[in-house]
């Protein structure tokens, strides 16, 4: 089990910092929607160490709660991102645009 949270640690670490990476080749500029993106890379990468310190930390009393409350909350705001981002850009619709940002990109090209 702790080999199996360390991989998932570090998968979240690798793609936090994927996300962030990506978000000023994304958006170019520092706008408002580069600011969010670019926080959802951060919590990406919070909720590792969150993951690595409920592994390594001795007493495990409110740090173990802590970290499988944040698996949890991170997976249940993962399932509504994909919920309201299933389309792919190409595929926008113009009911779709102010769900997704990319759509209305997509849609006014």
């Amino acid at each position: 089990m702790k080999k199996a949270i360390l991989i998932i640690a570090a998968i979240l670490l690798l793609g936090g910092i994927i996300h962030m990476a990506l978000t000023p080749l994304i958006y170019g500029a520092l706008t408002l929607n580069a600011l969010w993106f670019a926080s959802a890379g951060f919590s990406l990468i919070l909720l590792a160490f969150i993951n690595y310190l409920v592994v390594n930390i001795t007493p495990r009393g409110s740090v173990f709660a802590v970290g499988y409350i944040s698996n949890v909350l991170g997976a249940l705001l993962l399932a509504l991102v994909l919920y309201f981002l299933r389309a792919p850009m190409w595929r926008c619709s113009r009911s779709s645009s102010s769900l997704n940002p990319f759509c209305s990109y997509a849609c006014t090209q």
